[in-house]
């Protein structure tokens, strides 16, 4: 954890440093180039674009749901319309692959998800458009469910004592993301943990994650951060924080199949999406979150932000109402494969 919090923290600093001298874009570029010089100058720009892109979109399923709940429309709604475009086989796999994914990545499993996956097999039952608004809420509750158990709150905790002497070391660094968060440069913000999140896979794999599987990583867990700061701030409701962690979530599930729909798998959408559920969902993302949930202690005492969480974890156990049972099974799971 030390290692990749080091890489964000680079990051974070050389964007908030250098980022009035150019576009976000060309920053990327820059840093990425300056900090793998064995990539071609090819794989920089490809893996910027592909990492601009994707927050693009990100940014852009976000919106059009929150518009949505606007006209009355819930976010599982949102998800069955904005998945129109594919065809039966393709929802099929969609519903498929990513119970599968919830189930073996984050121990998310119940009667309603078994169902889904029971209609798409024996082309019977709640009818594929209830299947495809079951996953939808399965994916955005697994991600509310490991917010909202008491192993999430460990794990920031144990996270943030990490961090603090880390900290100490990089006074320079201090500070810069909650700066940013203040200035409300959330989009900066992505680019630079899109940036930090590269290096470090760069550094720890000989086959690297494709990126735009880091980029949706960094774009939900800074809005996940983003709602926790304005929690501190007394700018947010829980009821809203707890809105938004779900939206954020569904969203990011809408981005990764348009992305994956024409990815790079090819006609293999199954294997493609329930990867990239399973990288985001996950105890890869959960990490991730865990790192950028840290930097939230600058400033701040590490007290208040555990408090926030805290804060979000009951009203969360609520809203997840019949699934809120999922909770510490959840909250194991993640817990035990980051750590186990």
């Amino acid at each position: 954890m030390k290692k990749l919090i080091g890489h964000l923290s680079d990051a974070i600093g050389s964007y908030a440093e250098e980022r009035g001298q150019m576009p976000d874009r060309a920053w990327l570029g820059t840093y990425l180039g300056r900090k793998l010089p064995d990539w071609a100058p090819e794989r920089i720009d490809k893996a910027a674009d592909e990492i601009t892109g994707t927050l693009a979109l990100q940014a852009r399923k976000l919106a059009e749901l929150q518009e949505a709940r606007r006209k009355g429309m819930s976010a599982e709604e949102w998800f069955a319309v904005d998945v129109q475009e594919c065809s039966d086989d393709e929802k099929r796999q969609i519903v498929r692959s990513t119970a599968a994914a919830l189930r073996e990545h984050t121990g998310y499993e119940t009667a309603d998800l078994t169902e889904a996956e029971d209609t798409v097999r024996n082309r019977s039952g709640i009818g594929l458009k209830d299947a495809l608004r079951t996953v939808a809420h399965a994916a955005g509750n697994a991600a509310l469910a490991w917010i909202s158990s008491d192993e999430y709150t460990e794990v920031l905790e144990e996270t943030i004592e990490e961090n603090a002497s880390q900290e100490d070391a990089q006074p320079k660094k201090k500070g810069f993301f909650r700066q940013l968060l203040e200035e409300g440069a959330v989009a900066g913000l992505k680019v630079a943990i899109s940036a930090g999140l590269t290096v470090s896979e760069a550094g720890e794999k000989s086959e690297s994650t494709p990126v735009r599987m880091l980029a949706t990583v960094a774009h939900k867990v800074v809005e996940e951060a983003s709602v926790f700061f304005d929690v501190i701030r007394g700018k947010k409701k829980l009821s809203e924080a707890v809105t938004h962690l779900k939206d954020t979530a569904v969203a990011a599930f809408a981005g990764v199949i348009e992305q994956e729909r024409s990815g790079e798998l090819g006609g293999k959408m199954a294997t493609a999406v329930g990867k990239a559920v399973g990288f985001v969902f996950g105890p890869v993302g959960a990490k991730v979150g865990a790192a950028v949930g840290t930097f939230l202690a600058q400033k701040v005492t590490s007290e208040t932000v555990i408090k926030a969480a805290k804060g979000v974890a009951e009203f969360g156990k609520k809203a997840l109402g019949a699934a809120a049972s999922t909770v510490k099974k959840v909250g194991g799971w993640i817990k035990e494969k980051l750590f186990g």
